[in-house]
């Protein structure tokens, strides 16, 4: 099986000296950790811009690359579209640009994203208090290799599984808001409404009704 380092380019993301400053407008556009979605996306539209300091060796997104965080308990991938070209990621992310004639990008993040190979990257990850994968452990991972149409036929139904699993989670949410409004509404309905405590009986207490018709007290 082969190796990711025989089907890509593998790259750390830039280390900046200091403290990155946040502009409105100008400068490079970098991707952080935390713009990576659940989803596998980035979220380029809220990508922090902050005053050049990088040179022209930093490492840019083109579209099709994979980001996948190198550090944590947890290993999110995001594949890179062209909303998101020339952003710089930073580390701990890596930037891994396949070989298009042999792996499909959105293949390579499907695959990195599964359980099971989030298992292997975290036996794989070194230290102990924050765990992390270097880049030679990245480097070595084996992945799966079916043609070039049949990874894309894989990527697409990837999708699709993923849509309707937010599909479902949107119709759940929208089933429990709908069982508890019902709920809500019954019991501020009339025939709902609490038993003033004067009225209140024992349970299994009987009625007057139960002992029949009284009689008038004798003198």
């Amino acid at each position: 099986m082969p190796i990711l380092a025989d089907l890509s380019e593998i790259r750390v993301g830039a280390s900046p000296r200091g403290r990155l400053e946040a502009v409105a407008a100008g400068g490079e556009r970098v991707v952080h950790a935390k713009d990576l979605g659940p989803d596998g996306d980035i979220d380029s539209d809220r990508l922090t811009r902050v005053m050049d300091r990088f040179g022209e060796t930093a490492p840019r997104l083109r579209p099709g690359d994979v980001l996948l965080q190198s550090r944590g308990v947890s290993y999110p991938v995001g594949l890179a579209t062209k909303d998101a070209s020339g952003a710089v990621p930073v580390s701990p992310l890596c930037l891994i640009r396949p070989d298009s004639a042999q792996l499909d990008g959105a293949f390579l993040a499907l695959f990195l994203a599964q359980p099971r190979t989030q298992q292997r990257l975290r036996a794989q990850a070194a230290g102990t208090h924050v765990p992390e994968l270097t880049r030679e452990a990245i480097a070595n991972i084996e992945i799966p290799l079916p043609p070039l149409p049949r990874q894309r036929e894989i990527a697409a139904m990837g999708q699709m599984m993923r849509r309707e699993r937010e599909l479902y989670q949107r119709l759940s949410a929208a089933q429990d808001s709908l069982l508890f409004g019902l709920i809500e509404r019954s019991a501020k309905a009339p025939g709902g409404a609490p038993t003033p405590p004067g009225e209140r009986r024992a349970a299994g207490a009987p009625t007057p009704a139960a002992f029949g018709p009284t009689s008038p007290a004798k003198g």
